[in-house]
């Protein structure tokens, strides 16, 4: 069985990364130019279930595609 503290930890780290990517995603919203509601709405669901989408190979094409697409690279 996982330790309590490893389980908070990781609930922690993910907290910190999901607020994170919802800021990035804000701002982005707000002060980029050219940027949808829809993109927005993408970005969002992103920073929700970024922990799963890098258990694969494809989760992580997509995950940083996903965020890449929006900035430009």
């Amino acid at each position: 069985m996982i330790p309590y503290l490893v389980l908070t930890t990781m609930l922690r780290l993910w907290m910190a990364v999901c607020i994170l990517l919802v800021f990035v995603s804000v701002g982005d919203l707000i002060f980029a130019s050219g940027h949808s509601f829809k993109s927005f709405g993408k970005r969002l669901l992103l920073s929700l279930v970024w922990p799963l989408a890098l258990f694969s190979d494809a989760g992580r094409k997509s995950l940083f595609k996903g965020f890449r697409s929006t900035q430009g690279v």
